[in-house]
């Protein structure tokens, strides 16, 4: 079979988390930038060889044989390197072959996945760290692709990508699930990365690409498989992956033919993808029969995002102030708050919404606080409006956002 390029670039994403995520389990994370070495020349010679021979009857194999091949090779070139073998030799014996292990190890090694994730996610790792080394080690993402969805530069993203395995390193955190006792509070831990990845992906900083399909759906099957295994299985776990299925559920109406995002109102409805919007409900419903006397951030947020599925009605409206009410009670979230007010005017009118934004300056000059303002007097002052409007597009850093606010403008 000839190679496929399109094929060979996602299965080296997927397949470069995985090797290098069990080499880390096998070697020890402090061997990490050799593994990563030596993936990488994996990844090379199998481009070169399958390039002309075509793909192997095994790729996941083939590749993983190599890799496994060139670590070894590189710490052949270490001084300690009988210390590391002998103490390695009874998890990953010389005779290992991936080949014919592969369909047994896969719980295992899904299993190394979801541990590695509560490793770049614990608490000692500063939180700007721990996203980047979840989308660099757990996702696949180059330096590069990183320092896109940050918004950031490639130095920067290095130190903290250095930083954050210096940190593994120094404090000895081992590729493992955390203790019971302090599990449910990892287990937070990793919602939180999992989720401010989606988010980067919905709503991105980039200047053309306002968001970014890989990061949720890539965020979308690392929640899955958490839910998967038994010991990481919660009530927030089904209701972040309930709320990155309603969202993903409306990914193909959410640009127009000139490649411009369209608000909710402008959305072809045809176009959202009703299954995910089944599936976004079963695991919500799984997440609520948990039990829980009150509403999660989750669980609230799924709720929301279940009510943007539905059809334009007074009464779905209040259903999302109450809910905006709830969950603003619950975070203090000031861009919740926002929703909060937006909800209102759509129920008791723009002058009561006026009044309950006055009381609030906690984002200070904000373009999302413009915007409402803008909104909350466009029927009855337009002047006042347009000037709200022209200080939003000031604070815009991207063309097609600027594009996207005026769009939505004239349909308002």
């Amino acid at each position: 079979m000839s190679l496929d390029e399109k094929y060979f670039n996602e299965f080296i994403r997927k397949e470069n988390v995985r090797i290098t995520t069990i080499l880390c389990k096998v070697y020890g994370f402090e061997k990490i930038d050799l593994i990563e070495d030596a993936v990488q020349e994996a990844i090379v010679a199998a481009f070169q060889s399958w390039k002309l021979r075509g793909l192997p009857e095994n790729p996941e194999g083939w590749i993983y044989k190599v890799a496994k091949n060139k670590i070894i090779n590189l710490i052949n070139k270490e001084k300690h390197r009988q210390r590391i073998l002998e103490k390695n030799k009874s998890i990953f014996p010389s005779d290992y072959l991936l080949e014919a292990k592969w369909e047994t190890e896969r719980k295992s090694i899904d299993d190394s996945l979801l541990q590695m994730l509560f490793v770049v996610s614990h608490p000692l790792i500063p939180v700007d760290y721990q996203s980047a080394m979840a989308l660099k080690i757990l996702l696949g993402f180059s330096v590069s692709e990183i320092a896109e969805v940050f918004f950031s530069n490639v130095e920067t993203i290095q130190k903290r990508l250095y930083r954050g395995k210096q940190i593994i390193i120094e404090k000895k955190i081992p590729i493992a699930f955390p203790d019971q006792m302090n599990f449910s509070e990892r287990i937070d831990s990793v919602l939180k990365i999992l989720y401010l990845l989606f988010s980067k992906g919905y709503y991105s900083n980039q200047v053309e690409n306002l968001f970014r399909k890989d990061l949720m759906q890539e965020s979308l099957r690392l929640t899955i498989l958490l839910s998967e295994n038994e010991r990481c299985r919660n009530a927030n776990v089904l209701a972040l992956i309930a709320l990155i299925c309603f969202h993903c559920s409306r990914l193909e109406s959410r640009l127009s033919d000139e490649g411009q995002i369209l608000s909710w109102l402008r959305q072809n409805k045809n176009l959202w993808d009703q299954t995910m919007v089944s599936k976004g409900k079963e695991y919500l419903t799984n997440s609520l029969n948990f039990g829980n006397q009150i509403y999660s951030d989750y669980q609230l947020e799924a709720l929301i995002a279940l009510l943007h599925t539905e059809d334009e009605s007074k009464k779905k409206w209040e259903d999302l102030l109450i809910l905006y009410s709830k969950l603003y009670d619950l975070n203090q979230n000031p861009s919740v708050n926002l929703n909060r007010i937006y909800a209102m005017s759509c129920v008791f009118g723009n002058p009561t919404a006026r009044v309950e934004l006055e009381k609030t300056n906690s984002l200070g000059k904000n373009l999302f606080v413009d915007l409402l303002w803008a909104k909350l007097w466009k029927e009855e002052d337009e002047i006042r409006a347009k000037q709200f409007l022209d200080s939003a597009l000031n604070l815009s850093n991207s063309i097609n956002e600027r594009k996207m606010i005026l769009a939505n403008w004239a349909n308002l």
